[in-house]
C-alpha cells in the first residue's frame, strides 16, 4: 500500500514545473498575515455594473442552497465548513454567485444578510472561503454587487480589502492555468475598485 502511494506521488510530481513544486512547499508552511487599512471604510466605486443575470439562482430560500444536485442549509457558522459536504460544494457556497444570478434584485435583503453572515462567520484566513480560488470568484462577485447598492457598508469594504490582501499573498503559481487567471481577474477588479476610490477622493 505504501509503495503504491509513493509511486502515485512520484508520477504526479514528475509532471510539475519547478516553480509549482516550490510554491506548493511555500504555501504548505507559510502563514498569511493581513493588515487592515483605514480607507476600507470609504466608498470607492464610480460606476454601476449592469447585472445580466447569466447564472441561475442556487438559493432555494434564505440560508438554503443547492449545488451539484445536493441541497444544504446555513444553519450556523460551522455550515460554511461542513465536514459532511464535499470541498467543491463548499467552494460553490463561498463563491456567493447568487449576488449576481438571475433575479438577484428581487433577493436584495437576502443577499445583504448573506454577505453579513459570510463576514461575521468567516474570520480572516480561516476556512475554505479564504483559499485563493473561492477568494478570486467572490471578490469579483462582491465588486459587481457593491456597484449596484445605494449604500455600501464600511464593514463590507473592510472585508473586501482583507480578502484582496489574502488573495495577493496566495496566488496559485502552484496550479497555474485557469486558477491563476481567476486570481489575476479578481485582483484587477480589486485594484480598479480602489483606484476609483482615489479618483473619488482626489
Amino acid at each position: 500500500m505504501a509503495l503504491s502511494k509513493m509511486l502515485r506521488l512520484f508520477h504526479t510530481v514528475r509532471h510539475l514545473k519547478a516553480e509549482q513544486l516550490i510554491y506548493r512547499l511555500y504555501y504548505r508552511f507559510a502563514k498569511v498575515y493581513l493588515t487592515e487599512r483605514r480607507e476600507y471604510g470609504q466608498r470607492p466605486w464610480l460606476c454601476t455594473w449592469s447585472n445580466s443575470g447569466l447564472l441561475p439562482s442556487r438559493m432555494l430560500a434564505r440560508g438554503s442552497f443547492e449545488f451539484l444536485g445536493e441541497q444544504g442549509d446555513l444553519k450556523d457558522k460551522d455550515a460554511w465548513n461542513n465536514s459532511h459536504k464535499s470541498k467543491l460544494w463548499l467552494y460553490n457556497l463561498h463563491y456567493l454567485d447568487d449576488l449576481n444570478a438571475v433575479g438577484a434584485e428581487s433577493r436584495r435583503e437576502e443577499h445583504k444578510n448573506l454577505v453579513n453572515r459570510w463576514i461575521a462567520e468567516n474570520p480572516p484566513v480561516m476556512g475554505h472561503g479564504w483559499e485563493p480560488y473561492p477568494l478570486s470568484l467572490r471578490i469579483v462577485n462582491l465588486v459587481k454587487w457593491f456597484s449596484r447598492q445605494n449604500a455600501v457598508e464600511p464593514a463590507w469594504l473592510r472585508s473586501l480589502g482583507l480578502q484582496a490582501q489574502a488573495l495577493y499573498k496566495q496566488l496559485e503559481f502552484h496550479i497555474l492555468g485557469n486558477h491563476l487567471f481567476a486570481n489575476a481577474k479578481a485582483l484587477v477588479f480589486a485594484v480598479l475598485f480602489w483606484m476609483g476610490m482615489r479618483r473619488r477622493n482626489g
